[in-house]
């Protein structure tokens, strides 16, 4: 596992959520892996996603980088160095966050639901989830 270090009291990690795969996942033919820095009592340096997209009847997949994620883009090396040895080939959810795990990144997917059904969705979700991520870092690095 790669911690990428402190920054002031915040301990930051490589991480990535399988958006698909989580409990709250609306479509699950919708393959997204959202992947970047996120800090355990902080929110994120910066992530971007590799989406997968229909074109020509077949899953391709797609870097998409934010603005405000390019430093922390320009640290994944491995990331990109892996990326570039699969040129015009077709690779898989599965095979990329192998390859995530391989680099020491954290899947932090929520696959299980613990959340109570009768929150107040517009003023306690972003919190939740947030909490959530917190609570998995930390259970992982074994600070909780």
């Amino acid at each position: 596992m790669k911690l990428t270090g402190y920054d002031g009291c915040a301990l930051y990690v490589r991480g990535y959520h399988r958006f698909s795969k989580a409990w709250y996942a609306l479509d699950r033919e919708c393959v997204q892996v959202m992947f970047g820095i996120y800090g355990i009592n902080e929110g994120t340096k910066g992530e971007m996603s590799m989406n997968w997209e229909m074109i020509s009847d077949k899953l391709v997949p797609r870097l998409k980088v934010y603005c405000d994620a390019l430093e922390v883009l320009a640290s994944f090396k491995d990331v990109i160095d892996y990326l570039g040895k699969f040129n015009n080939y077709d690779f898989t959810e599965e095979e990329f966050c192998t390859y995530l795990d391989d680099c020491g990144f954290i899947d932090i997917t929520s696959y299980d639901m613990d959340i109570p059904r009768d929150i107040e969705y517009e003023n306690q979700t972003n919190t939740w989830f947030k909490k959530q991520r917190e609570t998995k870092l930390k259970r992982i690095l074994g600070n909780e």
